[in-house]
C-alpha cells in the first residue's frame, strides 16, 4: 500500500505563500494526519534548488517538520521528512534505488514512496527521504552526538568543498560546509585538520596519517557508489552535493545526499581540473573508475586515491558493488514491486513532471533506450571490463 500523507494548510493560497517564503526560515504551520493519526502545527516549506523552478502548479519538494511547535512531536520516531518531486527522474525511483544500494556498504538516508493530498488535492507520487539529523545518527551510529556538515551544490567554488586547504581560518571553509548542529571550534580545527593533511601529507604517509581522522573503508565505499551509479551531479567531479558527519571517535563519515540523478546516461561531464587536470574519458556507463584521480583542485577524491594500497582497495569495492548491485537480478524484482505498487498513482497524478509513459518505459523490465534496465546492464558490463585484472 502506497501511504498517504493529508497535508491541511489554512491558506488557500498555500503554494504562493511558500513560494514566498521560500529561501527563507520561515515555515508555515500545517495539519498532517497519516494513518488516521493527527500532528498538528507540522511545520512545512518548499525545499531544493534546481527542483523549486518546475514552476507553480507542479509538485515541488517539501519539508515537513513534526517538532515544528511540539517538541517532541514526531511521526514513527522520525521528526522531519523529506518529500521529493523526482525532478529529472520519471520513475521516481532514482533516490529511493541509489539509496537502498547505499545502504547495503554505507550507512545512508532511508527513502520510499508517499502519496501526498495537499487541502483535499492529489498532488501524486513523492519519493519520502530521511532527514540527516540527530535520528539518522541514532539510527546508524547508535549515538546523537557529534557534529554534521551540509555541503551544498556549489561546494563553496574552488574546491574549498573538496578540502583544498585554504589556510586555518573557520571562516575560509563557512561557505563551503554549512554546520547543522552546534558549532564547537574542536568541530572546525578537525575539519581544516584533514583539509592540512589531504594537502601537505606525502603519499606515502597518507594512509596513516588519515586512519585516526577519517573512517577510511566507508569513504572509498563512499566514492565507489558515487562512481559506480553513476551521478550526474558527480561528488567526484564537484566535491560538493554531500553530507559530512565528524563522530564522537574523531574520524570522518561520509554521508550521500542528493541521489535524484543517479544512474545517468550522461553523468560524468567534463569539468575543469583547477590546474590539476580535468578528467577526459567517457561518460555515462562508460564513466572510468578512476575518474577524477588527476584532478588536485579537489584531494578529497585526488589525494587519497594516489595512494597506491587506498586506490586498490577503491577499484575492489568498485567491483563488488557492480557485481552485487547492479545485476538486474537482484535490483529487478525491486524495480517491479515499485513499479505495481504506484502505477495507479502515476496514472492519475496531473502534477508529475513527466507523462506516465516515460514511467512505464523507465521502470520496464526489458533493457529500452534510456531506462533503468539498460542503464544496470550496461554499466555493470563496462566496470565488469575496466575492473577484470
Amino acid at each position: 500500500m502506497l501511504r498517504p500523507f493529508f497535508i491541511e494548510l489554512k491558506n488557500p493560497a498555500w503554494e504562493a505563500e511558500l513560494v514566498a517564503f521560500n529561501n527563507t526560515d520561515v515555515d508555515v504551520p500545517a495539519k498532517v494526519t497519516v494513518d488516521g493519526v493527527e500532528y498538528s502545527d507540522v511545520g512545512i516549506h518548499f525545499r531544493g534548488n534546481s527542483s523549486f523552478g518546475v514552476g507553480n502548479g507542479y509538485k515541488r519538494s517539501l519539508n515537513l517538520s513534526f517538532d515544528f511547535v511540539h517538541e517532541g512531536q514526531a511521526i514513527q520516531g522520525y521528526r522531519t521528512l523529506n518529500f521529493l518531486n523526482a525532478n529529472g527522474d520519471p520513475t521516481f525511483l532514482r533516490s529511493v534505488l541509489s539509496l537502498h544500494i547505499a545502504r547495503q556498504y554505507i550507512p545512508a538516508p532511508k527513502a520510499n514512496l508517499v502519496r501526498v493530498v495537499i487541502n483535499g488535492e492529489n498532488w501524486g507520487v513523492y519519493a519520502n527521504q530521511q532527514q540527516f539529523n540527530k535520528d539518522f545518527l541514532k539510527d546508524n551510529y547508535d549515538t546523537t552526538k557529534g557534529t554534521r556538515w551540509k555541503i551544498p551544490q556549489g561546494g563553496g567554488g574552488n574546491g574549498v568543498g573538496a578540502f583544498r586547504y585554504v589556510d586555518d581560518e573557520v571562516s575560509s571553509y563557512q561557505s563551503a560546509f554549512q554546520i547543522k548542529s552546534k558549532d564547537k571550534p574542536k568541530s572546525w580545527e578537525a575539519l581544516i585538520g584533514l583539509a592540512r593533511i589531504l594537502n601537505k601529507t606525502p603519499v606515502a604517509q597518507l594512509e596513516a596519517a588519515l586512519a585516526p581522522v577519517l573512517d577510511i573503508d566507508s569513504y572509498l565505499y563512499f566514492l565507489a557508489l558515487d562512481n559506480v551509479l553513476v551521478s550526474g551531479d558527480g561528488f567526484w567531479t564537484r566535491g560538493a552535493d554531500y553530507s559530512l558527519y565528524l563522530h564522537p571517535d574523531g574520524r570522518f563519515r561520509f554521508i550521500p545526499y542528493d541521489a535524484n540523478e543517479m544512474f545517468s546516461f550522461r553523468g560524468g561531464r567534463r569539468r575543469g581540473g583547477g590546474g590539476g587536470g580535468g578528467y577526459q574519458g567517457e561518460n555515462g556507463v562508460n564513466l572510468e573508475p578512476l575518474a577524477g584521480t588527476f584532478d588536485k583542485s579537489k584531494p578529497i577524491v585526488a589525494g587519497i586515491l594516489a595512494v597506491p594500497a587506498l586506490r586498490e582497495r577503491y577499484l575492489g569495492f568498485v567491483r563488488e558493488i557492480a557485481e552485487k548491485s547492479l545485476d538486474w537480478d537482484s535490483v529487478g524484482p525491486i524495480v517491479k514491486q515499485y513499479r505495481e505498487l504506484v502505477l495507479e498513482d502515476v496514472k492519475r497524478d496531473t502534477r508529475k513532471l513527466f507523462p506516465t509513459e516515460q514511467f512505464l518505459v523507465g521502470t520496464a523490465n526489458d533493457p529500452l533506450e534510456g531506462n533503468l534496465r539498460s542503464f544496470f546492464d550496461q554499466r555493470r558490463a563496462a566496470l565488469l571490463k575496466m575492473t577484470a585484472h
